[in-house]
């Protein structure tokens, strides 16, 4: 066996229970559970955790199981979640663990209470404190953040727990964990990270008891360790207890790492795991490093876990958050800086990455692009993945392809649809030739060789290129899918991915700007200061791009936010980033552009108020329009077509990989 990765696949023994290698699939809520008030898990549930254990990690975690109906969270971050101590849900858990476990991973569950993120219009919560938010304003998550710059807060009314209603939540804990064992879980992963009850207690902005619960940090530690000793009390010395905290809380007032490691060093070796993430729900601003996303370096938050494993003397201590890269991954583990790392982005994106590890086929696994469109997604209660359409559809993964008829396939355009409904039709057994008519793959995303934050997508761009040759795709490059070459080619499926392209908006002068892909391409001389017409998300990442590089950017949006086609956790953070730029980028909003002259802009304000804004060079990034008319000239030369991408209408890059993966499905 090659060892390159020797430290990653090193087992793990721990009272008893081996681990078969050092990652662990960091918790996931199902996303699919029926309607009825158990929260039963549906088949589709099964069928993902059976996916996430096939991949080859050690531990899969079954996540965000509530121990009593009090610890039920509210908003649109709030998706139905299973109710841990029902005994209805004996029979499901039971499933889930015996997928898990048919891989040889051990099966872990998380255990959870809301405290005072339950409270909600007319919905009372338990917390450390008494607060009504009808009357003291508190922001809401970010999920719950509407699309304009006012903000949304929450709402209800939060009680005082009293010791009696602690002790309800301590031993519903201590039975959660007591049924899951039952059911075959060997591990209990107790979340008193982000924001949750626990965290509540333990963090001095939350807690401000005068008892025992409250005041020094062993206090505050109180609940936490209570729990943690109930589990151990009703489960026994054979079952694995992992506790997921936050190192720090990155909040002014909030607690420290200092306190995170005095935290774990009351853990120590009553916990069996100290799983290391940061921050905390209850404070928005902080969600965005909770998840790093592409602004952050990779592992941002692993000098949490490091530190704090100098620390403990029989704990194990797990790192997580936006681990991805393979090596840097084998050398953290090589030199001890923690005993394991957990991920669950980077199997979003692929599945089989251990797996793929562990076959020396580093270069077959798909990177995510830590775009956190999967986390976003918990908005509509539906965890998908920008290039990985099988994530919410896991049933593609376990179950094998239906034997189908080899045919050919012919693919206009190599972008993001075309490049991957090119790879899934030639898995399938087809000939697939694919067509583009510039010299360059990778369509629109070809951007991301000239943005220093867009490096990963740069990777997946690379990555399916290379897929799609290894594969034996017939690539024609600077070569247009015309009618005659059609007839020439005779296929039995076409598949348009053709694109878009930019429009030209009805401004006097507007000749005298360029569009923000030919700024891309190298195709302009971007001068000192830049006047970018057009705030979507598009123009609001080229602002920053634009300030990195030391100029002067106004970004003059119509409408009443930038950047509004976000997803709810790459926005913030995007934003926070611009605000670190804040001497280079200047934002106006609710302002319209009505002339382009040699030296810059005419624009008018909300008020009609008149504006001119001086510029070397002015960008438009007004969207894209569908070159719709020539996807279809090409509907009526095939038997089967489909049209697939922004030809379709322009979007995201989730739905161009959906629908090119559908398309390739489909022949």
């Amino acid at each position: 066996m090659d060892r390159t990765y020797q430290h990653i696949f090193t087992p793990l023994t721990i009272r008893g229970i081996t681990l078969k290698n050092r990652i662990e699939i960091a918790p996931i809520s199902v996303f699919d559970l029926d309607t009825t008030p158990e929260r039963h898990p549906s088949e589709r549930d099964m069928q993902f955790f059976r996916m996430r254990a096939m991949g080859g990690a050690a531990v899969v975690t079954l996540g965000d199981c509530i121990v009593d109906p009090s610890g039920e969270d509210s908003g649109k971050l709030a998706s139905p979640k299973i109710l841990a101590g029902h005994e209805d849900n004996l029979p499901f858990l039971t499933r889930i663990a015996d997928e898990i476990h048919r891989y040889g991973a051990v099966a872990s569950i998380e255990l959870n209470h809301a405290g005072m993120l339950r409270a909600s219009a007319g919905i009372q919560a338990w917390g450390p404190d008494y607060i009504n938010f009808d009357e003291t304003k508190t922001i809401a998550p970010l999920s719950d953040q509407s699309a304009s710059d006012e903000p949304v807060y929450r709402k209800g009314e939060v009680l005082f727990m009293t010791e009696e209603m602690i002790e309800t939540v301590v031993d519903a804990f201590g039975r959660a964990a007591e049924q899951a064992k039952t059911c075959g879980f060997e591990m209990a992963m107790i979340h008193a990270g982000h924001g949750w009850l626990i965290h509540q207690f333990l963090s001095p902005l939350t807690n401000h008891r005068t008892d025992r619960f409250g005041g020094s940090l062993e206090n505050r530690a109180r609940l936490l360790l209570m729990i943690i000793d109930r589990i151990r009390q009703y489960c026994g010395e054979d079952f694995l207890i992992e506790v997921r905290f936050s190192g720090t809380e990155y909040v002014e007032g909030g607690y420290t790492l200092k306190e995170g490691v005095e935290f774990a060093k009351l853990m120590d070796g009553r916990a069996d795991l100290l799983h290391v993430s940061a921050c905390n729900f209850y404070f928005p601003e902080t969600e965005c490093l909770m998840v790093p996303g592409m602004f952050k370096e990779e592992g941002h938050n692993l000098y949490l876990a490091e530190e704090i494993k100098k620390h403990v003397k029989h704990s194990h201590v797990v790192s997580v958050g936006a681990h991805r890269d393979p090596k840097k991954i084998e050398d953290i583990l090589a030199a001890g800086k923690v005993d394991m790392i957990a991920v669950c982005r980077a199997v979003n994106a692929d599945p089989q990455f251990v797996n793929k590890l562990k076959r020396n086929q580093e270069e077959e696994i798909r990177p995510c692009l830590r775009c956190n469109a999967c986390i976003a997604n918990y908005q509509t209660r539906i965890t998908k993945c920008a290039i990985n359409p099988t994530l919410d559809r896991p049933e593609d993964e376990v179950f094998p392809f239906l034997p189908t008829t080899p045919k050919r396939v012919l693919i206009a355009g190599g972008g993001p649809a075309g490049l991957e409904a090119a790879i899934v039709a030639r898995d399938r057994g087809h000939e697939v030739i694919l067509c583009e008519k510039t010299g360059t793959l990778g369509g629109l995303l070809r951007y991301a060789r000239k943005v220093p934050f867009k490096r990963e997508t740069q990777q997946y761009v690379d990555y399916m290129i290379a897929k799609a040759v290894r594969m034996g795709v017939d690539i024609r490059l600077n070569t247009e899918v015309t009618p005659e070459l059609v007839k020439v080619i005779a296929p039995d499926f076409c598949i348009a991915a053709v694109g878009s392209k930019a429009p030209i908006p009805p401004i006097p002068g507007v000749e005298k700007a360029h569009p923000i892909m030919d700024m891309y391409d190298g195709k302009v001389q971007v001068g000192q200061k830049v006047v970018i017409v057009g705030g979507g998300l598009a123009g609001t990442e080229a602002a920053l791009e634009l300030a990195m590089q030391g100029k002067q950017v106004t970004l003059v949006e119509m409408g009443i936010d930038v950047a509004r086609d976000a997803n709810s956790i790459h926005k913030p953070a995007l934003m926070m980033e611009l605000k670190d730029h804040a001497e280079q980028v200047t934002i106006l909003r609710r302002t319209t552009c009505t002339g382009i002259h040699d030296h810059g802009i005419v624009c008018r304000d909300a008020d009609g108020k008149e504006l001119t804004l001086d510029a070397d060079t002015v960008i438009l990034a007004a969207g894209m329009a569908p070159l719709r008319a020539e996807a279809l000239a090409l509907e009526p030369l095939s038997s089967e077509f489909r049209m697939v991408g922004d030809c379709k209408r322009p979007r995201q890059i989730l739905e161009a990989v959906r629908e090119g993966y559908d398309a390739a499905m489909e022949v």
